[in-house]
């Protein structure tokens, strides 16, 4: 573990966690509770993530919040516990409570005739299964691929999405660890913390893992009223205040959120 924001008194944090009478805790899916696979329902959580987050709510006080890129329903299939945690997909275009309600973003018109475009441009360029649709989203996937086809897509995918870009201004271009995604606009994680932190008159001792370029807006947004954990293998330029290295060093870090609840 690194502590990346000198600001920061992780201490002090553990025993505000401790005393306090709720916490939020944040997580990605992808690349932070779960490695990277070639084929992405494959990627299942480390094998002692579900039983983590199962003690975490036993232990009671936390509120375990799920904020994905993926669908809610694949993030449910994938982790488990469909009942029990609440699960933000699309960036925060999708929002599942716990036992299953659920809210959904209504696309524009003309944003869904775009991701019309887009959906007819894969399947004419026999690349169907690596566009990934969503509400609010379309994300190209290039994991697998040898280094020259996955150029090829990439180059190509790029000039279509900013094609896109120019013709719906709501439209915006993004890239992630191992593709690239045209989302509506004010469709992102930062939006999703923000919401989640705002519905509370005091904030509580509350933290935000993530792994990705897109997990950057949620740092961003956690920043002064949390903590934003950086779960990579690789260290880069980020927002976040602490970096671990994943698998075990999460591992740590979770135990020890629930070693303060349990404490408590």
């Amino acid at each position: 573990m690194k502590i990346l924001n000198s600001d920061l008194d992780l201490e002090a944090f553990w025993g505000r966690l401790s005393s306090s009478g709720e916490s939020v805790l944040m997580l990605d899916y992808d690349g932070t509770l779960a490695p990277f696979t070639e084929n992405r329902m494959d990627a299942v959580p480390y094998s002692w993530v579900p039983k983590l987050l199962e003690l975490l709510l036993e232990a009671g006080g936390t509120r375990i919040v799920l904020i994905s890129g993926r669908r809610v329903e694949e993030v449910a299939e994938l982790v488990g516990l469909r009942d029990r945690l609440e699960i933000w997909g699309a960036h925060g275009m999708e929002r599942m409570f716990p036992g299953g309600g659920m809210e959904r973003h209504r696309e524009p018109e003309g944003v869904a005739r775009a991701f019309g475009v887009v959906e007819e441009w894969a399947g004419h360029m026999g690349v169907g299964e690596r566009l990934e649709r969503k509400p609010g989203c379309a994300a190209l996937h290039f994991r697998g691929l040898d280094p020259e086809a996955r150029a090829r897509l990439e180059s190509s995918g790029e000039r279509l999405f900013n094609r896109m870009t120019e013709a719906e201004p709501r439209l915006s271009l993004h890239p992630f660890d191992g593709g690239i995604e045209l989302r509506e606009n004010g469709c992102n994680k930062g939006d999703a913390v923000a919401t989640i932190l705002d519905e509370y008159h005091v904030t509580p001792p509350a933290a935000f893992l993530g792994d990705d370029l897109t997990d950057e807006d949620g740092f961003g947004a956690i920043k002064g009223r949390g903590v934003g954990v950086l779960v990579r293998r690789r260290l880069r330029r980020t927002k976040a205040d602490i970096w671990l290295v994943p698998p075990e060093e999460l591992r740590w870090f979770l135990a020890a959120w629930l070693q303060c609840r349990k404490g408590k």
